[in-house]
């Protein structure tokens, strides 16, 4: 169907790109520099051992596929459930839709049900939120809650990105521990925001993890499950799992060398 190109992959192609984890180099020293003319210090990251990747592939249980798609009552059950066991408080079901080809962005084009939900907890703060959850598989495809409050600056962070990092890690670990072995884990540490013209220093409110698929050694971008964890309370923000499982994939043994790219 040509107007569901997204959703209707017949042939994936492999290709070579430049990737850089600076923007500029020094035109005399060739050491990576940032926009403010200034060296910029070695860069810190944080990933799995495989060890650690082995463990939480095992806690992974076969996913089994229904001929049916689940009720709404169903999916609205799971929703509550999920939502209580991640953040807690008072739930309220705004809207519960039946998709199937749309919201490409989060679904990969899958059979979904998409839960819409107001959250107020204890100190009756109120956010809106969201579940996707597979129709077919009963996974959990998107889950967000976004909180309701200003940017403002001078605010440090009380979660550390190394805890954000573990937290995303969970996360994965809890709803898609079956893909942690088939992601590119490693995430460079954002760079120390610096004041401003005024002297203000605006600290990030959340922290973003990008995880992408990684086949055979070889990065497909389509697909990644992205996390975003609240800097202050260590909450989550925002989880999607984009995910395509009957991808026609290439082999990689007729390619070209890195060196001859």
């Amino acid at each position: 169907d040509e107007t569901k190109p997204y959703y209707n992959i017949k042939s994936i192609k492999l290709a070579y790109r430049p990737s850089l984890d600076f923007s500029m180099l020094d035109a005399k020293t060739g050491l990576p520099i940032g926009w403010d003319g200034k060296t910029r210090p070695s860069q810190e990251s944080k990933e799995l051992t495989p060890a650690r990747i082995q463990e939480i592939k095992k806690q992974a249980k076969p996913i089994a596929k229904q001929d049916q798609e689940i009720s709404r009552e169903r999916a609205e059950k799971i929703a509550r459930e999920v939502i209580a066991d991640r953040f807690g408080g008072k739930v309220t079901i705004n809207a519960t839709n039946y998709i199937e080809g749309d919201y490409y962005w989060e679904t990969a084009g899958r059979k979904a049900w998409n839960v819409q939900f107001t959250l107020e907890d204890s100190d009756g703060k109120v956010k809106n939120g969201q579940v996707m959850i597979d129709a077919l598989t009963e996974e959990i495809i998107t889950l967000n809650a976004w909180p309701n409050e200003p940017y403002m600056p001078n605010v440090k962070p009380e979660i550390t990105w190394e805890q954000a990092y573990d937290t995303a890690i969970a996360l994965i670990a809890k709803y898609h521990p079956d893909k942690i072995d088939q992601l590119k884990l490693k995430q460079i540490k954002p760079e120390t925001p610096t004041p401003d013209a005024n002297g203000d220093i605006y600290y990030p409110t959340e922290y973003y993890f990008g995880f992408p698929r990684l086949v055979d050694g070889i990065l497909y971008e389509e697909n990644q499950i992205n996390v975003s964890i609240h800097a202050r309370t260590g909450e989550l923000i925002y989880f999607n799992c984009r995910w395509n499982e009957d991808l026609p994939l290439p082999q990689k043994a007729q390619t070209i060398s890195k060196e001859q790219a």
